[in-house]
């Protein structure tokens, strides 16, 4: 199943994806921090989320959110 939306309002109920998916997006991201409440917020316990972005120019808040929960 494919579904889109609002990164930062994503149309899906609490613990409700095994798995989300981000591809090519982090780098777009107004307020990193509050989107990845939000991915974590639909992930089922246990689920797998994947954020991958190629772009090298990654905002400062972007980066601070990454260093943050990387260490």
């Amino acid at each position: 199943m494919t579904d889109a939306g609002s990164a930062a309002a994503l149309p899906f109920e609490d613990n409700s994806r095994d798995a989300v998916f981000a591809v090519r997006s982090l780098h777009e991201w107004l307020d990193p921090g509050l989107v990845f409440t939000e991915l974590w917020r639909v992930l089922k316990p246990g689920g797998r989320l994947f954020v991958s972005d190629l772009r090298r120019d990654l905002s400062r808040p972007a980066r601070d959110v990454i260093e943050r929960w990387l260490t």
